[in-house]
């Protein structure tokens, strides 16, 4: 520099990087000037300090919803660090109500209108090209509570009931105080309360009118206020014990001409006493009168039905009885006609060659023994050639260009007299194809 300078400090700029220099100072006044002080050697480069955090409060931070969160750390590092925010590994410098604001000796975080979710563990963590570093800050915003979980009535009486409940699975991040219990009556619908001071899980509700519907509703209540309320399903105040209630439509699951077999399920309510029998009733599908298939009740949940009319279509429904008196009747069966069942026929019998040639074969067998309750419509018959390794129903054919064949008798044409092949024939009825019948020995023509 020229001159003096008054300051006991100067900053020398125009050093180049990595290069080694030495500095002496010296003072003066009106006597003179002392003698140099020379610095050691010092090398000219940028200073490096690995990032730091420093949170400006320890433990928990509780804020109020709704409230701002405000939270501040101290920071150091050569180069400047970069500071990022973030929770359940999500940059919250994009979110609206977030406002940062890093210098370079602090970082300081603030959240509007805060909200229960907002709540947990943020992570700060400052970089720069040395190093990094994380801090950590737990956050807890209080609110109310939420909903009261699997509120349900039970032990109801002409006159009482008891109602309890699950805790909120979230209590607002404070403890819960109490609850608060309403009832209405259904035809009325004005709630009431019953009691805005329970402590416990469960009341036992008093002074029902018999007869009457009811439902209640349930709150749970902490420093913060009263929490959304959850709603019972309408319960009528009676005795204990019921007649059943209405069983599931009986399935019909074995038919013939004469007879059915019906079955069915208990009721999903039985009335607080056990089932001791059922009543069913059987009618035709044109018919209105219910007519009882026994005269006393049914123990079991199965019944065959005799003596139905060929041909007719009928249907079924089932009373459940309990020592308080027989429920309502179940919705009706789907219907069903009295008749055979019907299922694929049995094989073509005597399957054999009947006549051949160079380079065809003509084949013939007879109608199944059994038919599958419903006449032949037709034959399907398929060849393969003769293969070692060939599965049971690996490579076959059909030898009709027709859907089926109507004639028991088939000629196979422009076949090769060097190979042998094996041949299978099955029968069809409406329902479907029966079991083939295989030609004993595998022919050539």
């Amino acid at each position: 520099h020229k001159g003096s300078i008054k300051e006991t400090h100067y900053m020398v700029d125009k050093c180049v990087e990595n290069k080694t220099y030495q500095f002496r100072v010296q003072t003066k006044n009106e006597g003179g000037e002392s003698d140099w002080v020379k610095t050691s050697e010092v090398v000219v480069k940028e200073e490096l300090q690995k990032p730091v955090l420093d949170l400006k409060f320890s433990g928990v931070l509780t804020v109020k919803a709704g409230e701002s969160i405000k939270l501040e750390a101290g920071l150091r590092g050569k180069p400047q660090p970069e500071v990022v925010w973030a929770k359940d590994a999500a940059d919250l410098t994009k979110s609206p109500r977030v406002k940062i604001e890093t210098t370079s000796d602090s970082s300081k975080f603030l959240l509007t209108k805060s909200r229960r979710s907002d709540g947990g563990k943020y992570v700060i963590t400052a970089t720069n090209p040395v190093g990094s570093f994380v801090a950590y800050a737990t956050v807890n915003v209080l609110d109310k509570p939420g909903p009261v979980r699997n509120l349900k009535v039970s032990d109801i009486s002409s006159d009482r009931c008891t109602v309890n409940w699950d805790p909120p699975e979230d209590d607002g991040g404070c403890e819960i105080q109490n609850y608060i219990l309403e009832k209405c009556e259904s035809k009325r619908m004005i709630w009431t309360t019953y009691s805005s001071s329970l402590l416990m899980n469960y009341t036992h509700v008093l002074h029902l009118v018999e007869g009457n519907e009811y439902i209640f509703r349930v709150r749970a209540e902490n420093k913060m206020g009263t929490g959304p309320p959850t709603e019972t399903k309408p319960i009528i105040a009676k005795t204990k014990y019921d007649r059943p209630g209405r069983p599931d439509p009986p399935d019909i699951t074995k038919v013939s001409k004469e007879e059915m077999t019906v079955v069915w399920n208990p009721p999903e309510h039985d009335g607080g006493k056990s089932v001791t029998g059922y009543i069913l009733e059987k009618k035709e599908k044109r018919s209105l009168r219910w007519v009882p298939v026994t005269k006393t009740a049914i123990p079991e949940r199965r019944k065959k039905v005799p003596n139905l009319i060929p041909g007719h279509e009928y249907q079924f429904r089932v009373k459940a009885e309990n020592e308080i008196g027989i429920g309502e009747p179940s919705f009706p069966s789907k219907p069903a006609i009295a008749k055979d069942p019907i299922e694929p026929p049995g094989p073509p019998t005597n399957f054999k060659v009947v006549d051949s040639n160079k380079t065809s074969l003509t084949l013939g067998w007879g109608k199944p023994v059994y038919d599958g309750g419903a006449p032949i419509i037709g034959y399907v018959m398929e060849m393969r050639p003769k293969t070692e390794k060939a599965g049971p129903d690996e490579g076959w054919k059909k030898c009709n260009v027709t859907a089926h064949l109507i004639h028991t008798e088939y000629t196979v044409t422009s076949l090769d007299e060097k190979e042998l092949y094996e041949f299978r024939v099955a029968a069809q009825n409406q329902v479907g194809l029966g079991r083939p019948a295989d030609l004993r020995d595998a022919v050539s023509p």
